[in-house]
């Protein structure tokens, strides 16, 4: 009898090890396995022997603790005897990975996972006391067993049985200990892959109909997105009428007829491949929880307002005083136009396949470039149109601010408004306006009269093939300065655009957006095209908030194409109060100068000096534009400001400033671009590379590529320019650029500003607030 117990342990034992291996956590031995000559045989079992290995298993048990550092998840039952133990083992919680990444980002509940033991090392089991020769693994809760399973584990008053039970409390410490330890990156990514092809098992295949369905049939969300995308482009097409009609007098009908039909052709163009690029993606994408939204294309809003104030408008003024005919001064100013968007589109190319020179530049200056434009033509320059009509253009403003820009609570927390359906606060607001306008200017109490004649010159348009090469030579003296930077600045939108869409989930090829956008510009600048297009900062709005696919923007390019053919893109300027939907470029300036000091990647707190700094020569563009327009005399305060003078009456003191303020203005966005650049460096303790960015800067203004003191901005060699002031612009960049290269080589030391100092402490006293106010 002795015997055959002493088998029946080792069978135990040898059960036992399986089941550790398993991580069981409950023996596998149960009461109806001994009979009662089993339990007289017991009761002859040495006691001291018992104690003996009780005391081995804890002293074990207290090691593997130690070890670990934290205690294990066995529970030893305190209540023993001379003839039995009793033991019980509560399992730990299973390590449950993060969900994957997707999951995370569309908020999807990850699916219960049914893990055997031969694919993960830790599944959640017990081990069920009824059926011992079954080893399945079910997930009942530990806690809740019933006393059957607190089982009495047999002992032997041999070495050998006593050190199998030392050696099954061991591992059944090991287990449980390494249960506990958190997953590493192998056990990590095994997980994720898992669980990928776990989930793509039910997944039915994709197939091209099906996902040219899935994005291109309109949602709600779509058509959300398709009333912001048309507006924010009807805007910039309304803001490109009124500039060359109010500002130059260009004729309205020659104005529908050559400046509409090939920015409208080049939105659809960019639009339409965006959207096929889309759904490529979409198709290959074997993650089931992404969707895929079009990243939208539009009319570029700093060039749709810069190129008519900068390059058209003065081009036809100029062909005007040259006694041209108004059709051939509007025709020749036209050609100027296409010709400086085509010198864009290549310059963008060239950066989209050339990218090192781009990234010498601070992202300081890039930012602080645009941001500065931003703040002066879409900014303040609007905003005067905003309030020819102040009823109507405040509360259109003021209601789309209102839900538009997020806001902040008492506890922290952002909140904003979320309308109905997802509708568009833009359209909102442009539609509550225009009731506002036709309602005041139906009883006479608007300031502008109720427009009439909307439709006398309506007609069909198309867009007409333009001869850039016949002003290249013109374009590229008068407007490199501008097309370079233009190019640089929406090349940088463009990244950032594309880095936000693969943030949530959209994985676009960044080059492969920048390509298309250049060749939409090209593209479009041989059709008429004077403004770039540009992909639009809405896609991360669009993507999370409208659930929008690929729908919406094809449906925008083609409302947009098919407007500039059909000429109710014209019709709707005429109809549509400015002040009504120009305010989108207000709630644009507020975004582009947000992200410039707060989300901007490599522009820290202590680099706001240097941004400020570089929106002085936008501010001085925004005077110029105005100065320009009180009399062509004006043009002549730099190189003859005797005849200004005697023509106006002028005092000397002003006609300098105001020449000094056109100097400032030619080439302003290449300026902010360098002189952002030079300071940011310098306050990165980095003179060096400052130093060589001011002597760039110098050699700029020695042909006039910035600092023009030729009244139209246009380049030359110094010599012919006649004035000295180049040289002495030139000189003073080189001096300074000197200076600066000369101060790297002495060692700053860290310091705390005195003021600093003295503001801290005043802040910290307790009292301060309340004695002040």
């Amino acid at each position: 009898m002795k015997i055959k117990r002493i088998k029946e342990n080792k069978k135990h034992n040898i059960a036992s090890n399986t089941n550790n291996n398993l991580l069981t956590s409950s023996s596998s031995g149960s009461d109806s396995d001994h009979t009662d000559e089993d339990k007289l045989e017991e009761q002859d079992i040495n006691s001291s022997s018992s104690s003996s290995s009780n005391k081995n298993n804890n002293d074990n048990n207290n090691n593997n603790t130690e070890e670990e550092n934290k205690p294990p998840d066995i529970n030893q039952s305190n209540n023993r005897d001379s003839n039995s133990e009793e033991l019980e083992q509560t399992a730990s919680p299973p390590r449950t990975p993060p969900p994957l990444y997707s999951e995370v980002v569309n908020n999807i509940e990850p699916p219960p996972l049914q893990i055997s033991s031969s694919e993960t090392e830790s599944p959640t089991h017990s081990l069920n006391s009824s059926d011992n020769s079954n080893n399945s693994i079910v997930g009942s809760d530990i806690n809740n067993k019933s006393d059957k399973e607190n089982e009495k584990l047999p002992t032997v008053d041999n070495n050998q049985g006593s050190s199998n039970n030392i050696n099954n409390n061991n591992n059944n410490n090991n287990n449980n200990n390494n249960n506990n330890k958190p997953l590493t990156e192998i056990e990590m990514s095994n997980f994720r892959s898992n669980q990928s092809v776990s989930l793509l098992h039910d997944r039915p295949s994709k197939t091209w109909f099906s996902t040219i369905k899935n994005q291109l049939i309109p949602t709600s969300g779509d058509v959300n997105a398709v009333f912001s995308v048309v507006l924010d482009n009807l805007a910039n097409i309304a803001s490109l009428v009124g500039i060359l009609q109010g500002a130059y007098g260009m004729p309205i009908d020659l104005v529908t007829k050559y400046f509409i039909a090939g920015p409208a052709l080049a939105v659809m163009i960019g639009s339409i491949a965006l959207s096929c690029y889309a759904i490529y993606l979409d198709y290959h994408e074997k993650d089931p929880s992404v969707h895929y939204t079009a990243i939208p294309v539009g009319l570029d809003a700093p060039s749709t307002i810069g190129l008519p104030l900068l390059v058209i408008g003065p081009a036809y003024a100029l062909a005007i005083k040259n006694g041209s005919s108004v059709q051939d001064a509007t025709n020749s100013a036209w050609l100027v136009g296409c010709t400086t968007v085509f010198l864009i589109g290549a310059f963008k190319l060239l950066l989209t396949l050339m990218s090192f020179a781009q990234k010498q530049f601070h992202p300081v200056g890039k930012a602080g470039a645009l941001a500065g434009i931003g703040l002066s033509l879409l900014g303040l320059n609007e905003l005067l149109t905003i309030i020819e009509e102040p009823v109507v253009g405040w509360v259109s403003l003021w209601i789309l601010l209102l839900i538009l820009i997020h806001r902040q609570n008492k506890h922290g927390e952002t909140v904003g408004i979320s309308l109905p359906f997802n509708l568009s606060g833009v359209l909102l607001s442009a539609l509550l306006g225009s009731a506002i306008y036709y309602l005041m200017a139906g009883v006479h109490i608007s300031v502008n009269p109720m427009p009439t004649g909307v439709t006398d010159n309506y007609e069909l348009t198309y867009p007409h093939p333009s001869n850039i090469f016949k002003a290249f030579a013109d374009a590229i003296k008068q407007n490199i300065s501008i097309a370079i930077p233009y190019a640089i600045l929406v090349n940088i939108g463009s990244l950032t655009i594309a880095d936000s869409a693969n943030n949530v989930g959209n994985a676009y090829n960044t080059r492969w957006v920048l390509l298309i956008d250049s060749f939409s510009t090209i593209i479009g600048s041989f059709f008429g095209s004077t403004v770039q297009t540009t992909p639009y900062i809405g896609h991360t709005v669009f993507h999370t908030n409208f659930k929008a696919r690929s729908g919406y923007s094809l449906i925008s390019g083609l409302i947009i194409g098919l407007g500039g053919f059909f000429g109710y893109l014209g019709f709707l300027t005429k109809v549509l109060p400015k002040p009504a939907i120009i305010p989108i470029f207000i709630f644009i300036a507020f975004e582009i100068c947000s992200e410039t000091f707060h989300n901007t990647k490599g522009i820290k707190p202590h680099h706001c000096a240097a941004v400020v700094w570089s929106f002085f020569p936008s501010l001085f563009q925004f005077c110029n534009i105005y100065i320009s327009q009180i009399s062509p005399v004006l043009s002549n305060c730099i190189t003859d400001p005797n005849s200004v003078a005697t023509a106006l009456g002028l005092q000397p003191s002003l006609i300098q400033s105001l020449g000094n303020i056109m100097i400032m203005a030619h080439g302003f966005i290449c300026t902010s671009l360098f002189w952002g650049t030079s300071l940011a460096y310098i306050l990165d303790n980095r003179l060096k590379k400052a130093s060589i960015f001011l002597a760039i800067t110098g050699v700029l203004t020695f042909f006039g590529v910035i600092h023009s003191v030729n009244p139209n901005g246009e380049v030359y060699v110094p010599w012919n320019s006649g004035s000295t002031i180049p040289y002495q612009w030139t000189a003073a960049y080189f001096l300074i650029a000197a200076i600066t290269f000369a101060f790297s080589f002495i060692k700053a030391k860290p310091f705390h500003s005195t003021l600093t100092d003295e503001i801290g402490a005043i802040q910290a006293n307790d009292n301060f607030y309340s004695k002040s106010f």
